[in-house]
């Protein structure tokens, strides 16, 4: 969908929480970024990650790579097909046969972190496809709420939702509950 997306030109808003799946989501699309570098739909289009403490978060998942699961731990270590490999003649860092810097855990190439109200401000004005990752998941306020805001008129723009909400309770309505429960209910895949 994403991808669909990007290629019509639009934005796509990935409303997350702060700390947990933030982590997991900038993951995935920064190595779907990596592998797909010769597809120029993906090429063109910029990722985000608006958070007031994105890079925070970042740093300190770093700090706690040695709690993650061993396969992460490997992927970041080396054992990954994507990460540099010495070359036996002149010892430099290779990726692909192309010398690169050895790749840290959670040091994105393709996701900028954006923390700061002009960043913000500069990343929505940004010409072209973006994917914009932003707190908060609710869709009440935060960077979330301006995205939406600001992409909700266009129909090649797209929502991504990867957390349910609670929508039986009733305390009171955001915008993600409401969202959620019209994804439930409609109908032969119409809201």
């Amino acid at each position: 969908h994403i991808r669909s997306s990007v290629a019509k030109g639009g934005s796509v808003l990935v409303p997350v929480d702060s700390s947990a799946r933030v982590l997991e989501i900038a993951w995935l699309l920064e190595k779907s970024w990596q592998e797909a570098s010769t597809n120029q739909t993906l090429k063109n289009a910029k990722i985000f990650l608006a958070s007031k403490c994105a890079i925070a978060a970042m740093r300190h998942a770093r700090s706690l790579l040695e709690w993650m699961d061993d396969s992460i731990v490997r992927e970041f270590e080396g054992d990954d097909d994507n990460v540099p490999k010495t070359h036996k003649r002149t010892g430099s860092k290779q990726v692909n046969g192309q010398a690169s810097k050895p790749a840290r855990p959670f040091e994105f190439k393709h996701v900028k972190m954006v923390e700061r109200r002009s960043q913000f401000e500069k990343a929505l004005k940004s010409e072209g496809p973006r994917v914009i990752l932003a707190t908060d998941l609710s869709l009440d306020w935060g960077y979330s709420k301006e995205v939406l805001q600001e992409i909700s008129n266009s129909p090649e723009n797209l929502i991504i939702l990867t957390e349910k909400l609670d929508t039986v309770s009733k305390s009171y309505e955001t915008v993600g509950r409401t969202l959620w429960r019209w994804f439930e209910e409609r109908q032969d895949g119409v809201a």
